[in-house]
């Protein structure tokens, strides 16, 4: 079913308009509705962007496709709406200049409980995917090895934060969350702190690897993947999460997202039910995209 979603604001003004014309004759009353419709901006089609690059694209895309639908929206997907920003991420810049022109949505969107860097200028929906930071090995790893206290990481991510917080690491830093699985892969590090995601799509091209996944014990390593709103669809967000409610219920949510899912030894139920309660309450104060600074160099730089 095709629709048409006019933020409930609009409503108001729509309300207003019509209300100052109830003294003209009903021709006029007429014309002037329609001209008072005509002139507000309504999204006959949602556009929805994904982050470039990110190994949950093709998931993310899934995911939108099945929640618009069963919401009753048609949308369509913008393969190229969000640029590739700089080597530190997609800034919040950039984003909100993607909000207001290219894209109406943002699927994809990693939300922090600890982390805020949105303004508060956007709206988010409930989780439709725990993706936390997780800590890998390899199991054949020689504790005594020359590697030993070495931790992975990659550069200006919550990765890096959680890796400075273990105590007597000795930081291998990476610029990307690929080469910095590698490094463990290659025993250039004993462990390393990634996005549970990277692992899951290092192991798509890389079958025959295999790691022992614990959980990274750190405030900075609880996210979920979520729905972004800009200010134009803001008034989407709650049937959007009826529709995640429903697809939630007959299961085709975690069907959809099964093979993305952090193992259960790397899961805390306790921080995702704090999630899970902030996204119903609607809060958006905790929102981040996984961008974070630290006084640690640049790999490749003096001092490493």
């Amino acid at each position: 079913m095709k629709t048409t979603s006019i933020p409930a604001t609009r409503f108001a003004l729509l309300a207003a308009g019509v209300a100052a014309t109830t003294t003209l004759r009903p021709a006029m009353r007429i014309v002037a509705a329609c001209l008072a419709l005509a002139s507000m901006p309504s999204i006959a089609s949602v556009k929805i962007c994904t982050f470039p690059g990110s190994p949950t694209a093709s998931l993310d895309q899934a995911v939108a496709r099945d929640v618009f639908a069963a919401a009753g929206i048609t949308a369509q997907l913008v393969q190229h709406g969000i640029g590739d920003g700089d080597d530190d991420g997609v800034s919040l810049k950039e984003l909100n200049r993607t909000l207001a022109r290219d894209c109406d949505v943002i699927a994809g969107f990693p939300l922090s409980t600890v982390a805020d860097a949105s303004g508060g200028k956007l709206t988010f929906s409930r989780g439709y995917l725990r993706a936390g930071y997780v800590s890998i090995a390899v199991s054949d790893a020689n504790p005594d090895s020359a590697v030993k206290d070495i931790v992975a990481a990659t550069y200006a991510s919550p990765a890096q934060l959680i890796a400075v917080q273990t105590s007597n690491a000795k930081l291998h830093l990476e610029n990307t969350s690929a080469l910095t699985i590698e490094a463990v892969a290659k025993g250039q590090a004993q462990r390393a702190i990634v996005w549970y995601p990277a692992v899951v799509a290092y192991q798509h091209a890389h079958p025959q690897q295999h790691f022992i996944i614990a959980p990274a014990h750190s405030p900075y390593s609880d996210w979920q993947l979520v729905f972004a709103f800009g200010a134009r669809t803001a008034a989407l967000r709650d049937r959007i999460n009826a529709a995640m409610s429903a697809l939630s219920n007959n299961q085709r949510l975690s069907t959809l997202t099964r093979e993305w899912a952090l193992p259960r030894n790397a899961t805390d139920a306790a921080a995702a039910a704090k999630v899970d309660a902030m996204h119903d309450r609607g809060e958006s104060t905790f929102a981040s995209i996984m961008h974070a600074s630290s006084n640690v160099a640049r790999p490749g730089s003096p001092g490493l």
